[in-house]
């Protein structure tokens, strides 16, 4: 089916193929760029958008499509034969006909053409650390966009209650808990530690300690193993976590409330002393930290990088990958758009990206997405970090585990059809271990879980990405 569509683009849009291969010279003055941009744009990056536009001689004309809308829009467009100049692009399958029917400019061959430096840095670099994962047989098609940092979400725990309980943090399981337990013991009233998105810290625990590393955190999780895919939460090992996060959530090491709470309800329970330790992503680290130590101007905080550990794991909850890519359609705009994008990737342009508003509005504010999406890896500048976060932090960016970027979306029609239904079902069934409503040290109840988990569709979705992966 794939080639029989891939078929169909290349002879619906063989004019402007042709069109595309002359390169035809375009009138005298700025030429208008169109940017298909995933997220609302703030003032800053139209900024620096218009900047780097005249620089090049072009004017960037935005449309935002959000994220639930874009894949559909890509696709009718494509079909058109009207695709943006510009476009981020993260499903694979969509991808593979885009490239088979002609519908993207080879960045190889135009940097090469056009003399585009930092292009050709980029796509060395790229070579450097991934090997042929983004090149084609003629050339490279796109570039990384937005790098994903995760790695088992971020611990903040509570020094000052830890040194006086004489203990300091250690990711072995059985030291965790009894480090979490002594800062209870020492501050009546408060839990272990609490989180905020609880979803997504429960499953970096729980994969973390199962030592199995996830492609995405949006539950199935689901990781290639000898060129099969498994799901997490259904294995074994991933039990074996369930039952330290149930004794953890019955013993209140984890706060009862954890999957009811908001983001502001969670931190504030952890600045008011509600709670020794915090689960939050690092994206948020440096302005938790500003809110404690102005609540708490004698206290003390500190960070760590790495999950507690179990068994199998190396401690490592989480993972790093680009998943969306740069891609330049092909059409009489080529070289304009390959020399925009060629001076977005200058050092000039990631310096005025990274500078230290970048890493502010990182903490929710305009540009949480877009400043990573459109530079690619963003640095943000650590002396503008908190001392007792910025160490760990950046230390974490340096030490996760790169993905193969290969398999960053599972593209199926199946896919589709059957996530909801699964997602829904795992995470409601992981919930219930945790708080004891089933019993994680049943097999009947483990059983009966695994089998309504293939019931909801699971079976089938694995199979399903396993054939298209193969």
């Amino acid at each position: 089916m794939k080639k029989v569509f891939s078929i169909l683009l290349i002879s619906l849009l063989l004019p402007a193929a042709v069109f595309a291969a002359g390169q035809q010279e375009l009138p005298e003055g700025p030429v208008e760029i169109e940017f298909l941009a995933q997220w609302e744009v703030s003032p800053q990056e139209i900024a620096l958008g218009n900047e780097v536009a005249e620089k090049t001689g072009t004017v960037l004309k935005y449309n935002v499509a959000p994220n639930n809308e874009q894949r559909n829009l890509i696709a009718t467009r494509m079909a058109a034969g009207n695709l943006p100049d510009l476009f981020f692009i993260e499903d694979v399958e969509p991808y593979k006909d885009g490239y088979e029917g002609g519908l993207f400019a080879n960045l190889s061959a135009g940097a090469d053409r056009l003399g585009l430096a930092n292009i050709k840095a980029e796509i060395k670099e790229v070579e450097n650390v991934y090997g042929d994962f983004f090149a084609e047989d003629d050339g490279y098609y796109r570039l990384p966009a937005r790098r994903m940092k995760a790695y088992g979400w971020y611990w903040l725990y509570r020094k000052d209650w830890a040194d006086a309980a004489g203990l300091s943090y250690k990711p072995e399981m059985d030291d965790f808990i009894k480090f979490a337990e002594a800062m209870m013991a020492g501050n009546p009233g408060s839990v272990g530690f609490t989180a905020y998105g609880a979803w997504a810290p429960v499953s970096a625990f729980g994969s973390a300690f199962s030592g199995q590393m996830p492609v995405q955190w949006n539950p199935p999780c689901l990781t290639p193993v000898s060129g099969d895919w498994e799901c997490v939460e259904t294995s074994d090992r991933y039990r074996e976590g369930l039952k330290v996060l149930n004794y953890m959530y019955k013993n209140e090491v984890m706060d009862p409330e954890i999957f009811s709470m908001d983001q502001v309800t969670a931190i504030q329970k952890f600045v008011q002393g509600k709670s020794a330790m915090l689960i939050g992503n690092s994206p948020h680290a440096d302005s938790i930290a500003s809110s404690f130590y102005e609540a708490n101007p004698n206290g003390e905080i500190a960070g760590a990088m790495y999950a507690p550990k179990g068994p199998y794991s190396s401690a490592r909850g989480g993972s790093t990958g680009y998943y969306k890519s740069w891609v330049v359609s092909a059409n009489a705009k080529e070289d304009y758009t390959l020399k925009f994008l060629n001076e977005f990737k200058s050092a000039e342009s990631l310096a005025k990206a990274t500078r230290s508003e970048g890493w502010d509005t990182a903490g929710g504010g305009h540009g949480d997405h877009t400043w990573a999406e459109w530079m690619g890896q963003i640095v943000p500048d650590w002396s503008k970090v908190h001392p007792t976060l910025a160490d760990g932090l950046s230390k974490a960016d340096d030490e996760v585990a790169i993905q193969d970027p290969r398999l960053v979306e599972y593209a199926s029609e199946v896919f589709e059809q059957y996530k909801p239904e699964v997602a829904s079902y795992i995470q409601d069934g992981v919930a219930k271990f945790i708080t004891g409503a089933d019993d994680i040290h049943s097999d009947a109840d483990w059983e009966a879980y695994v089998a309504g988990a293939d019931k909801a569709g699971l079976q089938k979705l694995i199979d399903d990405i396993s054939a298209y992966y193969r």
